[in-house]
């Protein structure tokens, strides 16, 4: 066999593995957005059924209230508010770092929305105790 056959061969099974390896890639990626985009909606669910008769509630992980909300924040430059400075830089960097943060929040502290609780109770007035602002700039009550 030739040099220029083996050489050809390789560079072959080369080019179809790195390609096979994209084609996975891909798949894993869409996957696990569509894992994670599904539990954000499990969490949403979950959320609004205890914030039923509330004016609140969070909107689905591919509403656009995510993409207005944080272009709105990022144009007042983070500071309109108490509850908005609270939000970790890293949340900030962008409106899926922003929804990601929100619905690890919610999910995490669900348990705030229990019964006749002080969150449910700062909902109207928007002033939430230390630790509980995320609940002000993750929820829509703007009804949109």
């Amino acid at each position: 066999m030739s040099v220029k056959k083996v050489m050809f061969g390789i560079s072959g099974i080369t080019a179809t593995s790195i390609g096979a390896w994209f084609l996975t890639s891909g798949e894993r990626e869409s996957n696990h957005y569509k894992t994670k985009m599904d539990s954000f909606r499990k969490t949403a669910q979950k959320v609004n059924e205890l914030l039923s008769g509330q004016s609140a509630q969070l909107r689905d992980p591919e509403h656009s209230f995510w993409t207005w909300s944080y272009n709105d924040h990022r144009s007042k430059n983070w500071s309109e508010d108490e509850n908005i400075k609270t939000m970790p830089e890293e949340a900030r960097q962008s409106k899926e770092g922003m929804r990601d943060f929100c619905f690890k929040q919610a999910e995490d502290n669900m348990k705030d929305l229990e019964g006749n609780s002080d969150v449910i109770n700062s909902l109207s007035s928007d002033s939430f105790e230390s630790g509980k602002e995320f609940w002000g700039y993750c929820l829509d009550s703007t009804g949109s």
